[in-house]
């Protein structure tokens, strides 16, 4: 990718009349310590990717109380995580991939942008995550408001890739017709979601 123009940026930044701007939260705002082998995935360690050093904060909470700018952190995190993160501040918070938005603290409601989803599915997607994380050492599940993860990141690789097309077999091959859902598949954690419920929708 062509390399951005720092002093561009910079340059348009301050001509805007408004400025709105959108921003991750683990690997953008915190540390990316995705790639670290040596650390274990575990639920626990999902929650330290979420904290964000005290001088990113800091920045971030100078430039929502900005009246020219609007700064809205999306993320596939929690409403509470986000809160956690933000919740006394100016910043727009998008939780669960956008399905929940918040318009800064003094919006006492969190707005559901998406109308009659169906999550009866999630019931019977969680049955079967927890018979594969039951057999499956080193996995667990993750389950928010709108999505459920089964998690493989320190399993056995040999075994648990295996496991993982076997349950992906399971769930092509029935409990998900006629459910208005989509699997992402990465090479360490399949979640379910409903369609076009993504950071880039």
């Amino acid at each position: 990718p062509t390399r951005i123009d720092i002093s561009k940026v910079c340059k348009g930044f301050r001509d805007a009349q408004h400025r709105f701007l959108i921003t991750g939260l683990g690997g953008t705002l915190t540390p990316n310590v995705a790639r670290d082998r040596d650390i274990k995935r575990t639920p626990s360690y999902n929650s330290k990717l979420n904290q964000i050093p005290r001088k990113v904060r800091k920045l971030v909470h100078k430039l929502a109380k900005d009246p020219r700018t609007t700064v809205v952190v999306l993320s596939n995190a929690t409403r509470d995580e986000l809160l956690e993160a933000f919740g006394d501040s100016e910043v727009w918070l998008a939780a669960e991939n956008g399905f929940f938005l918040k318009r800064g603290k003094d919006d006492p409601h969190w707005h559901a942008l998406f109308d009659s989803i169906d999550f009866s599915w999630k019931s019977r997607v969680k049955k079967v995550f927890t018979y594969f994380m039951e057999r499956t050492p080193r996995t667990f599940i993750r389950e928010h408001e709108t999505t459920c993860s089964w998690h493989y990141h320190d399993a056995q690789r040999g075994f648990a890739d295996k496991q993982a097309n076997d349950l992906m077999i399971h769930l092509r091959g029935g409990i998900l017709s006629n459910t208005s859902t989509e699997i992402q598949d990465t090479s360490s954690a399949i979640q379910i979601r409903p369609v076009g419920l993504s950071k880039g929708a």
